[in-house]
Protein backbone atom coordinates (compact mmCIF):
# COMPACT_ATOMS: atom_id res chain seq x y z
CA UNK A 1 0.00 0.00 0.00
CA UNK A 2 2.86 2.37 0.81
CA UNK A 3 4.41 1.73 -2.60
CA UNK A 4 1.13 2.36 -4.43
CA UNK A 5 0.65 5.55 -2.43
CA UNK A 6 4.11 6.88 -3.34
CA UNK A 7 3.60 5.93 -6.99
CA UNK A 8 0.31 7.82 -7.04
CA UNK A 9 1.88 10.86 -5.36
CA UNK A 10 4.77 10.84 -7.83
CA UNK A 11 2.29 11.56 -10.62
CA UNK A 12 1.00 14.73 -8.94
CA UNK A 13 3.65 16.72 -10.77
CA UNK A 14 1.95 15.80 -14.07
CA UNK A 15 -1.41 17.27 -13.09
CA UNK A 16 -1.87 20.25 -15.48
CA UNK A 17 -1.95 22.98 -12.81
CA UNK A 18 1.17 21.53 -11.15
CA UNK A 19 2.92 20.77 -14.43
CA UNK A 20 2.63 24.37 -15.66
CA UNK A 21 4.36 25.66 -12.54
CA UNK A 22 6.94 22.89 -12.64
CA UNK A 23 7.80 23.67 -16.27
CA UNK A 24 8.27 27.36 -15.43
CA UNK A 25 10.57 26.39 -12.56
CA UNK A 26 12.48 24.08 -14.89
CA UNK A 27 12.94 26.81 -17.51
CA UNK A 28 14.10 29.23 -14.80
CA UNK A 29 16.55 26.61 -13.50
CA UNK A 30 17.83 26.04 -17.02
CA UNK A 31 18.41 29.75 -17.65
CA UNK A 32 20.31 30.17 -14.36
CA UNK A 33 22.34 27.02 -14.97
CA UNK A 34 23.18 28.19 -18.49
CA UNK A 35 24.48 31.52 -17.12
CA UNK A 36 26.62 29.76 -14.50
CA UNK A 37 27.81 27.17 -17.02
CA UNK A 38 28.95 29.74 -19.58
CA UNK A 39 30.48 31.98 -16.92
CA UNK A 40 32.42 29.39 -14.93
CA UNK A 41 32.48 25.86 -16.34
CA UNK A 42 33.74 26.27 -19.91
CA UNK A 43 37.51 26.28 -19.09
CA UNK A 44 37.25 22.66 -17.95
CA UNK A 45 36.47 21.65 -21.55
CA UNK A 46 39.65 23.17 -23.01
CA UNK A 47 42.00 20.18 -22.39
CA UNK A 48 39.48 17.73 -23.88
CA UNK A 49 38.69 19.91 -26.90
CA UNK A 50 42.42 20.36 -27.53
CA UNK A 51 42.94 16.59 -27.25
CA UNK A 52 40.01 16.01 -29.61
CA UNK A 53 41.61 18.40 -32.15
CA UNK A 54 44.98 16.65 -31.90
CA UNK A 55 43.36 13.24 -32.36
CA UNK A 56 41.34 14.40 -35.36
CA UNK A 57 44.47 15.82 -37.01
CA UNK A 58 46.60 12.72 -36.40
CA UNK A 59 43.95 10.00 -36.42
CA UNK A 60 44.81 8.72 -39.91
CA UNK A 61 48.53 8.62 -39.27
CA UNK A 62 49.28 7.55 -35.70
CA UNK A 63 46.00 6.86 -33.91
CA UNK A 64 42.78 5.03 -34.66
CA UNK A 65 39.34 6.55 -35.08
CA UNK A 66 38.36 4.80 -31.85
CA UNK A 67 40.48 7.30 -29.91
CA UNK A 68 38.49 10.22 -31.34
CA UNK A 69 35.21 8.50 -30.43
CA UNK A 70 36.37 7.99 -26.85
CA UNK A 71 37.37 11.65 -26.43
CA UNK A 72 34.07 12.86 -27.94
CA UNK A 73 32.20 10.56 -25.54
CA UNK A 74 34.15 11.97 -22.58
CA UNK A 75 33.26 15.52 -23.72
CA UNK A 76 29.57 14.50 -23.81
CA UNK A 77 29.83 12.91 -20.36
CA UNK A 78 31.64 15.98 -19.04
CA UNK A 79 28.89 18.25 -20.33
CA UNK A 80 26.32 16.02 -18.65
CA UNK A 81 28.22 16.02 -15.34
CA UNK A 82 28.96 19.76 -15.24
CA UNK A 83 25.36 20.58 -16.12
CA UNK A 84 24.25 18.49 -13.13
CA UNK A 85 26.71 20.48 -10.98
CA UNK A 86 25.33 23.74 -12.39
CA UNK A 87 21.70 22.83 -11.63
CA UNK A 88 22.46 21.55 -8.11
CA UNK A 89 21.30 24.01 -5.40
CA UNK A 90 24.19 25.39 -3.36
CA UNK A 91 24.89 28.23 -0.94
CA UNK A 92 28.42 28.50 -2.38
CA UNK A 93 29.31 30.71 -5.33
CA UNK A 94 29.49 28.65 -8.48
CA UNK A 95 32.89 29.76 -9.72
CA UNK A 96 35.32 27.60 -11.67
CA UNK A 97 36.76 26.55 -8.30
CA UNK A 98 33.32 25.26 -7.30
CA UNK A 99 33.09 23.12 -10.45
CA UNK A 100 36.68 21.94 -10.11
CA UNK A 101 36.07 20.82 -6.51
CA UNK A 102 33.63 18.20 -7.83
CA UNK A 103 35.74 17.19 -10.79
CA UNK A 104 37.30 14.14 -9.07
CA UNK A 105 33.84 12.56 -8.78
CA UNK A 106 33.39 12.80 -12.53
CA UNK A 107 35.74 9.84 -13.10
CA UNK A 108 33.73 7.71 -10.67
CA UNK A 109 30.59 8.34 -12.69
CA UNK A 110 31.87 7.63 -16.21
CA UNK A 111 31.23 3.84 -16.09
CA UNK A 112 27.58 4.26 -15.03
CA UNK A 113 26.90 7.08 -17.50
CA UNK A 114 28.48 4.96 -20.25
CA UNK A 115 26.40 1.88 -19.40
CA UNK A 116 23.23 3.94 -19.00
CA UNK A 117 23.60 5.89 -22.26
CA UNK A 118 24.84 2.88 -24.27
CA UNK A 119 22.19 0.33 -23.29
CA UNK A 120 19.20 2.53 -22.46
CA UNK A 121 19.89 5.75 -24.39
CA UNK A 122 17.94 8.83 -23.45
CA UNK A 123 15.08 6.62 -22.18
CA UNK A 124 17.02 5.62 -19.06
CA UNK A 125 19.36 8.57 -18.66
CA UNK A 126 17.34 9.82 -15.68
CA UNK A 127 19.14 7.09 -13.66
CA UNK A 128 22.46 8.84 -14.28
CA UNK A 129 20.94 12.24 -13.43
CA UNK A 130 19.60 11.08 -10.06
CA UNK A 131 22.75 9.13 -9.22
CA UNK A 132 25.01 12.07 -10.13
CA UNK A 133 23.00 14.42 -7.91
CA UNK A 134 23.19 12.00 -4.98
CA UNK A 135 26.96 11.70 -5.50
CA UNK A 136 27.29 15.48 -5.59
CA UNK A 137 25.34 15.70 -2.32
CA UNK A 138 27.63 13.14 -0.67
CA UNK A 139 31.07 13.53 0.86
CA UNK A 140 32.72 11.97 -2.19
CA UNK A 141 34.16 8.82 -0.57
CA UNK A 142 33.86 5.30 -1.96
CA UNK A 143 31.46 4.46 0.86
CA UNK A 144 29.20 7.42 0.09
CA UNK A 145 29.41 6.45 -3.59
CA UNK A 146 27.89 3.07 -2.74
CA UNK A 147 25.27 4.73 -0.52
CA UNK A 148 24.37 6.93 -3.48
CA UNK A 149 23.67 3.83 -5.56
CA UNK A 150 21.24 2.60 -2.91
CA UNK A 151 19.55 5.99 -2.58
CA UNK A 152 19.21 6.26 -6.36
CA UNK A 153 17.56 2.84 -6.51
CA UNK A 154 15.16 3.87 -3.73
CA UNK A 155 14.17 7.16 -5.35
CA UNK A 156 13.55 5.57 -8.73
CA UNK A 157 11.69 2.60 -7.24
CA UNK A 158 9.35 4.72 -5.09
CA UNK A 159 8.73 7.27 -7.88
CA UNK A 160 8.95 4.98 -10.90
CA UNK A 161 5.79 6.12 -12.76
CA UNK A 162 6.79 9.77 -13.09
CA UNK A 163 10.34 8.89 -14.15
CA UNK A 164 9.21 6.45 -16.84
CA UNK A 165 6.42 8.64 -18.21
CA UNK A 166 8.45 11.86 -18.40
CA UNK A 167 11.49 10.09 -19.83
CA UNK A 168 9.39 8.37 -22.50
CA UNK A 169 7.61 11.61 -23.48
CA UNK A 170 10.87 13.55 -23.83
CA UNK A 171 12.69 10.74 -25.64
CA UNK A 172 9.84 9.99 -28.03
CA UNK A 173 9.33 13.69 -28.83
CA UNK A 174 13.01 14.20 -29.65
CA UNK A 175 13.21 11.13 -31.90
CA UNK A 176 9.92 11.98 -33.57
CA UNK A 177 10.92 15.57 -34.35
CA UNK A 178 14.71 15.52 -34.86
CA UNK A 179 14.83 12.99 -37.71
CA UNK A 180 12.28 14.74 -39.97
CA UNK A 181 13.85 18.14 -39.27
CA UNK A 182 17.32 16.93 -40.31
CA UNK A 183 15.89 15.31 -43.46
CA UNK A 184 13.99 18.46 -44.33
CA UNK A 185 17.05 20.72 -43.92
CA UNK A 186 19.29 18.57 -46.21
CA UNK A 187 22.46 19.63 -44.42
CA UNK A 188 25.92 18.28 -45.35
CA UNK A 189 27.18 15.57 -43.01
CA UNK A 190 29.53 17.89 -41.14
CA UNK A 191 26.73 20.38 -40.41
CA UNK A 192 24.28 17.59 -39.60
CA UNK A 193 26.65 16.38 -36.88
CA UNK A 194 27.08 19.89 -35.51
CA UNK A 195 23.33 20.58 -35.56
CA UNK A 196 22.65 17.24 -33.84
CA UNK A 197 25.21 18.14 -31.16
CA UNK A 198 23.53 21.52 -30.56
CA UNK A 199 20.08 19.92 -30.34
CA UNK A 200 21.46 17.19 -28.06
CA UNK A 201 22.94 19.85 -25.75
CA UNK A 202 19.65 21.75 -25.56
CA UNK A 203 17.62 18.61 -24.93
CA UNK A 204 20.07 17.39 -22.29
CA UNK A 205 19.95 20.78 -20.57
CA UNK A 206 16.16 20.70 -20.22
CA UNK A 207 16.19 16.96 -19.45
CA UNK A 208 18.69 17.36 -16.60
CA UNK A 209 16.96 20.45 -15.20
CA UNK A 210 13.57 18.73 -15.19
CA UNK A 211 14.80 15.62 -13.40
CA UNK A 212 16.97 17.72 -11.11
CA UNK A 213 13.86 19.53 -9.91
CA UNK A 214 12.07 16.20 -9.43
CA UNK A 215 15.07 15.05 -7.40
CA UNK A 216 14.92 18.15 -5.19
CA UNK A 217 11.16 17.82 -4.73
CA UNK A 218 11.30 14.14 -3.80
CA UNK A 219 14.34 14.60 -1.59
CA UNK A 220 12.45 17.15 0.49
CA UNK A 221 9.26 15.09 0.59
CA UNK A 222 10.93 11.75 1.35
CA UNK A 223 14.16 12.74 3.09
CA UNK A 224 13.94 10.06 5.81
CA UNK A 225 13.59 7.36 3.17
CA UNK A 226 16.94 8.17 1.55
CA UNK A 227 19.19 9.28 4.39
CA UNK A 228 17.93 8.11 7.79
CA UNK A 229 17.50 4.53 6.61
CA UNK A 230 20.78 4.19 4.72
Amino acid sequence: MVLLHTWKNSLNVLIPRNLNLFLLITINTCIKACYVFIKSAWPLFIPFIFLWYVLVVYTFTFLGARSVTIVISIIHYLFFFLWCVATRPSVNRKTIGYFFSYFRRFWYLIPLIYIDSTFFGIYGLFVSVIFTLFVLDSEGSIRSFLYSLVRTAKMIFYNLPVFLIVSFIISFSVKLLLGPVLNWMHLPDIFTGFFSLVVWSLVMSLYICFFSNIYIKKLHEQFDLYFLQS
